[in-house]
C-alpha cells in the first residue's frame, strides 16, 4: 500500500509539474511603424511575412529582416487580411465593399472582387478552399472562389457578424455581435445550421477555433472570454480578460490561447489541455491594443500599439500621440 501511495504521489507531482510548464511571455522588441490606426492582421508562415490592415492600406512586415513596408497595397480602409498560400493574400476594403487579391511579396494587385457592405474579417475555409468575408453592413457572408476570382455565394446571417473562424469539415463559425451568439455555417451548403448562445458575453468580437480539442474561444466587449465545444456549443469555461478585447488566437502546437484586451492594455495567456482551460499569465501591453497576430511557426505574438491621449469629450475616441505607433513583439522568456 505504501509503495502504491508513493507511486501515485510521484505521478501527481509529475502531472502538476507538466501543468505548470507553460512558458512565461515578455515584450522582447518594439518595431516602429508609420502612423495609422489598425485593425486585423495575419502572418503568412510560408513567406515569413506579417500583414496588417490599416487606414491607408495593407502594411507588411518581413519577419526575417524586420523590414516594414507601410503601404504594400493602398486602400482607404483595410479591416482584415488572409494569406491564401502560394504567395497570395486577400484583404477586405471596408469602405469600397470589395476584397483585393494580391501578391504578398510585391503587393501587385491581381483582382478586385465586389462583396457585401462593410466587409470586415476575412478567412480561408480550408475544406472547400473558399474565402469568406463577414459583412457588417449587409448582415451576411460573402463566399469567394480565389481561383476563379469571383463571388460565388452570399449567406444571410441572423444578425451583425464580427470575426469568423474556420471549423472542421467545411464548417465556419461566426460571432453575431448584436445577438451574443455564435452562428455555425455550412459553407458548401451555403446556410446557417444553428446558433450557440454566449450567456456571459456582451458584444462578441474575436473568435478562434482549436481543431484538435474541438474548442471555440469567443471574446466579448465586456471582458468575457468564453470557451465552447465546437460540436454542440457546450460552455467549457468563461474567464475575464478585461474590457475591450477584439481578437482571440489558439497556438495549437503549444496548447495555448491568447487574448489581447484594449481596455487595460493586456495580453492574457491561457493553457489549453483538451477541455481543461486555465489562465497562466496576464502580460501588460498598451491601452488600446485590442488586436494581436500569432505566428504559428515560431509561437511569437505581434501586437499593434500606440500611445493614446484621453479624450475631453466622453463620447469621443481617444486621440493618438503622433510618432508612437509600433508593433510589440511578444515571445517566451528564455
Amino acid at each position: 500500500m505504501r509503495r502504491s501511495a508513493a507511486a501515485l504521489l510521484l505521478i501527481l507531482l509529475a502531472a502538476g509539474a507538466c501543468a505548470g510548464a507553460e512558458p512565461r511571455y515578455r515584450v522582447s522588441a518594439h518595431i516602429p511603424i508609420s502612423d495609422a490606426r489598425w485593425d486585423y492582421g495575419a502572418v503568412d508562415p510560408e513567406a515569413h511575412r506579417l500583414y496588417l490592415g490599416r487606414i491607408g492600406g495593407v502594411l507588411a512586415l518581413d519577419l526575417s529582416s524586420g523590414t516594414v513596408t507601410p503601404v504594400l497595397v493602398p486602400s482607404a480602409l483595410v479591416h482584415g487580411v488572409a494569406p491564401l498560400g502560394g504567395g497570395l493574400v486577400m484583404s477586405t476594403n471596408g469602405e469600397a465593399n470589395s476584397v483585393s487579391l494580391f501578391e504578398g511579396i510585391s503587393g501587385r494587385e491581381l483582382a478586385t472582387i465586389p462583396v457585401g457592405k462593410e466587409p470586415d474579417a476575412i478567412v480561408r475555409e480550408p475544406h472547400t478552399g473558399l474565402v469568406i468575408t463577414t459583412n457588417e453592413g449587409s448582415h451576411d457572408l460573402s463566399v469567394i472562389d480565389p481561383i476563379a476570382r469571383r463571388l460565388v455565394a452570399t449567406i444571410r446571417l441572423p444578425g451583425t457578424p464580427e470575426y469568423a473562424a474556420a471549423g472542421a469539415d467545411g464548417l465556419l463559425f461566426d460571432n453575431i455581435t448584436d445577438r451574443n451568439e455564435v452562428a455555425v455555417v455550412d459553407v458548401a451548403a451555403r446556410r446557417v445550421l444553428r446558433t450557440y448562445p454566449l450567456r456571459r458575453c456582451q458584444g462578441p468580437t474575436g473568435l478562434a477555433y482549436d481543431a484538435p480539442d474541438d474548442l471555440l474561444l469567443a471574446v466579448c466587449r465586456n471582458g468575457a472570454a468564453v470557451f465552447l465545444r465546437g460540436r454542440d456549443g457546450l460552455e467549457v469555461a468563461s474567464l475575464n480578460v478585461g474590457a475591450g478585447p477584439d481578437a482571440a488566437m489558439f497556438d495549437v502546437a503549444r496548447h495555448l490561447a491568447f487574448v489581447p484586451a484594449g481596455g487595460p492594455g493586456s495580453l492574457t495567456v491561457f493553457a489549453v489541455h483538451g477541455a481543461g482551460v486555465s489562465k497562466v499569465q496576464t502580460l501588460k501591453t498598451r491601452p488600446g491594443s485590442r488586436t494581436a497576430i500569432l505566428d504559428p511557426a515560431t509561437g511569437r505574438v505581434y501586437i499593434p500599439a500606440a500611445q493614446f491621449r484621453a479624450a475631453t469629450d466622453p463620447h469621443a475616441r481617444p486621440s493618438v500621440v503622433p510618432g508612437t505607433f509600433e508593433i510589440l513583439v511578444i515571445e517566451p522568456e528564455r
